[in-house]
């Protein structure tokens, strides 16, 4: 029996820009001239959104926003003309329209999700706020197209998803794909406007039927599908697929290609994982048939068996194979003296290439009579195709019973690979192309630097590729690279951060170092990004260090804390101090003799980037607000390793950029409050020592403290060397509200702006009876009185962010103690609606 791994969609960073590693540039990107003739030609110019969302009570909204979504999926992509897109919130849809058929008997069982009439753009993965589609998360906001049409019996839909005539403009991007059951005789004949009717084989493709199609499908999971012919997981019949870091777990076939089966096709599969999937003939994860191609990079085959042959991969008489960078490990064909091929099985009169893969402990237990062809099994002599450059465990040139036609000679090895953990692909997040997986590399592992120049860059993971390759599907990380190594080019590296520090290395540099000891709280899988480019890139008058870093956590990166690490080189510093004009010094020298290293500063720039660079971040949903400037609490030199290191505490994770600030300082403010006149108004009032080429002050408020809106602008003293003071009353409370949180958007003649820390105000339930002592607090500790019993009291800084909290005991009283390390400054103690300022010295 093969193993069996749970159902989790792959993981997916928080938007479609950065899919592992793979970045797709928006269209302001372009040149303005091909960006202007895209926008007026075609259907993309007038391109709609139609959203869905299962918490609806109907179909009765228009399915133009969120407030007035459609409940059925299949109702808003009747809505969608070509070019169009349909954003489907979090939740579990079954299809409830059987398309238009000419068939004179249906059944519940052929309804489906169905594509036949347009090229539309279906997007799972939104949690039903978000207002573009960067912002959604199909990893937490799990969207699954279930095949359940009938709960209280056996039967499900035969196809889940279904496309006809479909261009490659036709996306199906973040679902979670389950529950199809293509289990019956007998065939559906369906009419597509326009064009001439198809007829389906109701036993294949349970979870996702391609006919004459091109459908591109991404960041999906097909999942515990079936068919009693071909095609569990997936068919194509016709057309060309392209299928783009997805998971088919566990689907099974009677008769071939228990994840996917593909027939008179073009296939194309990267960053791809079959594992679990059974055939009840050939090609446990795949069966390519007919006249077909398949392209195969970044793939991952495990734990897929079949009863005759091509365990992991069935390549038939008359197709082409190639494959690049791909690992199969663990897959069997378990039939008797006629099963060959546990990893892949190649036909007589087929061909192409495998390069750069890994092949390794794939069987055929009931075969005695064929050794040394476990692994790949050519069916002839003359079969054209050539490996190199990959490690095939039963190799052997000398062996008669090996057919293989080797390029360069001496490329083919038989060793170990050593993954982390070969049999758990997933991992133990359960989750495929994050930093865990089990069949990675470690850095002593044989397969490193092996790899020829076609080894496709990123990995599955998203790790960049070395110069020198490592085989298979990942790229080795996480060892200890040399102690005084730091990136010369822009590196990706993903490793599981533990509740300790750990360096992330591409095992011939370190990036950085993350530590998590307690009270940080990341951890997991973590993927972080070094950007080095030639010359300081400057944003909004703004000059940057040259290096530049993103963090991405799978999990919790708008919350998640950690103390960084981060690495600069003298160049780097000298790059930017050519290009600082007036503002002030970065270190000239190691030796930083004018102490220079004080003036350096950490802009993080919260949300996500398709380019990583300076005011490209978007999609901010955290909490505070998308752009802080950060205090290191070290700059230090490392002479060992011929590096700065710039440490810092880090809360939410995206972009980091080093810089110092303007000098003179622009506004040099000295006081900021908000205090509640009655439970209709609110007075602002702020002061400021003095101001260099100043323009305005914009009040800002929220009523969650993440999304902040202007509620008023005050001009200005432009420059003045002597105090100044102002304010501003907003009187336009919103109804109902109990506390409001304001800042200071401080804005310059030359365009820039820095924000103020956050005020927060309790409207109602003041605090009557609430008591901290002592305050001032020395050390960070404090007491709460005067609470009711049970009441819960948060800590949050002066950006709103939660730092420490506890629980009002019997006499109302709460211990409060912020974590070691955090800075002096003003804070806000929150219980129940009440709010009191605390002062740390």
């Amino acid at each position: 029996m093969p193993l069996r791994y749970p159902v989790a969609p792959p993981a997916l960073p928080a938007t479609p820009l950065r899919s592992r590693g793979r970045s797709f540039y928006p269209l302001a990107r372009l040149g303005g001239l091909l960006a202007l003739l895209l926008l007026l030609a075609g259907p993309l110019a007038h391109a709609r959104v139609f959203f869905v969302s299962a918490a609806r009570p109907d179909n009765s909204g228009d399915g133009l926003s969120w407030a007035t979504a459609k409940k059925d999926v299949q109702m808003a992509l009747n809505l969608a003309a070509t070019g169009d897109e349909v954003w489907v919130q979090a939740g579990t849809y079954v299809p409830t329209l059987v398309p238009p058929t000419t068939s004179a008997t249906i059944t519940a069982r052929d309804r489906t999700f169905y594509l036949i009439d347009a090229d539309v753009k279906l997007y799972g993965g939104f949690a039903g706020t978000e207002s573009s589609a960067d912002q959604r998360n199909p990893a937490a906001n799990a969207t699954v197209l279930s095949g359940d049409v009938d709960p209280a019996g056996p039967a499900d839909a035969f196809h889940v998803l279904l496309t006809l005539y479909r261009s490659s403009a036709c996306v199906v991007d973040g679902f979670t794909v389950q529950g199809g059951q293509a289990a019956t005789t007998g065939t559906l004949t369906v009419a597509p406007s326009g064009r001439a009717s198809l007829t389906l084989q109701r036993n294949n493709g349970g979870g996702m039927l391609n006919n004459t199609s091109n459908p591109s499908v991404s960041n999906c999971v097909f999942a515990n599908n079936a068919a009693t012919n071909i095609g569990g997981g997936m068919i194509n019949t016709g057309g060309s697929a392209l299928v783009t870091g997805c998971a088919f777990l566990n689907n099974n076939s009677g008769s071939g290609g228990g994840g996917l089966y593909n027939n008179n096709a073009t296939l194309t599969l990267s960053g791809c994982l079959f594992a679990g999937n059974v055939s009840g003939n050939n090609g446990g994860g795949v069966l390519s048939n007919g006249n077909s191609s398949s392209t195969l990079t970044n793939c991952v085959f495990s734990a897929n068996t079949c009863v005759v042959s091509g365990g992991g991969l069935f390549s038939g008489n008359g197709t082409s194979l190639t494959a690049t960078a791909c690992t199969f490990a663990n897959n069997q064909a378990n039939g008797g003296s006629s099963s060959y091929g546990g990893g892949i099985f190649v036909g007589s009169t087929a061909g192409g290439t495998l390069t750069d893969c890994i092949l390794y402990n794939n069987t055929t237990p009931n075969n005695n009579t064929v050794p040394g062809r476990e692994e790949l099994f050519k069916g002839a002599a003359t079969t054209s195709l050539t490996v190199a450059s990959s490690i095939i465990r039963d190799y052997s040139a000398a062996n008669p019973n090996n057919f293989y036609t080797v390029a360069p000679a001496g490329s083919v090895y038989t060793t170990d690979p050593a993954f982390v953990n070969s049999i758990a692909p997933l991992g133990p997040d359960g989750r495929f192309g994050t930093a865990d997986d089990g069949l990675r590399l470690g850095c002593g592992s044989p397969a490193v630097n092996l790899g020829t120049a076609a080894a496709p860059a990123p990995d599955a993971v998203g790790n960049a590729r070395r110069a020198a390759p490592d085989l298979g599907a990942y790229e080795a990380t996480g060892g200890p690279g040399p102690a005084n190594a730091i990136p010369a080019a822009t590196t990706t590296v993903s490793a599981v951060q533990s509740a300790a520090a750990v360096p992330y290395t591409d095992c011939q540099s370190e990036l950085l170092q993350l530590n998590a000891a307690p009270p940080y709280t990341l951890a997991g899988s973590t993927i972080a990004t070094v950007r080095v480019l030639a010359a300081t890139p400057v944003y909004n008058r703004q000059p940057y260090v040259r290096r530049f870093y993103d963090i991405s956590p799978a999990a919790n990166a708008a919350t998640a804390t950690a103390e960084a690490t981060l690495y600069f080189t003298q160049a780097d510093f000298d790059d930017y101090n050519a290009a600082r004009g007036a503002r002030p010094s970065l270190p000239t020298s190691p030796a930083d003799a004018d102490g220079y290293a004080a003036n350096l500063r950490i802009n993080q720039q919260h949300g996500t980037s398709a380019s990583g660079a300076p005011g490209t971040y978007g999609g901010w949903a955290g909490p505070g607000p998308a752009s802080v400037l950060l205090v290191p609490a070290a700059v230090t030199y490392n002479a060992a390793a011929a590096r700065w290191e710039v440490r810092l505490a880090v809360s939410g994770f995206s972009g980091f950029f080093a810089l110092t600030g303007a000098a003179p300082l622009p506004v040099a403010l000295t006081a900021f409050t908000a205090v509640a006149q009655s439970p209709a108004a609110v007075r602002l009032a702020w002061a400021t020592a003095s101001e260099t080429h100043s323009r305005a002050f914009e009040v800002e408020r929220s009523i969650d403290g993440r999304t902040f809106a202007a509620r008023g602008t005050v001009a200005a003293a432009g420059s003045s060397s002597s105090a100044r003071a102002y304010e501003l009353l907003d009187s336009k409370l919103p109804t109902g509200a109990a506390q409001l949180y304001y800042r200071l958007k401080q804005m310059d003649a030359d365009g820039s702006f820095s924000y103020s820390p956050v005020r927060t105000v309790a409207l109602t339930g003041a605090a009557v009876g609430l008591s901290l002592y002592p305050n001032p607090a020395s050390g960070g500790a404090a007491t709460l009185t005067g609470a009711a019993p049970g009441t819960a009291v948060t800590v949050v800084d002066a950006l709103g962010r939660p730092v420490t909290s506890a629980t009002a005991d019997a006499s109302g009283t709460a211990a409060l103690q912020l974590p070691a390390g955090r800075p002096a400054g003003v804070y806000v103690v929150r219980a129940g609606s009440a709010a009191l300022r605390l002062t740390v010295e």
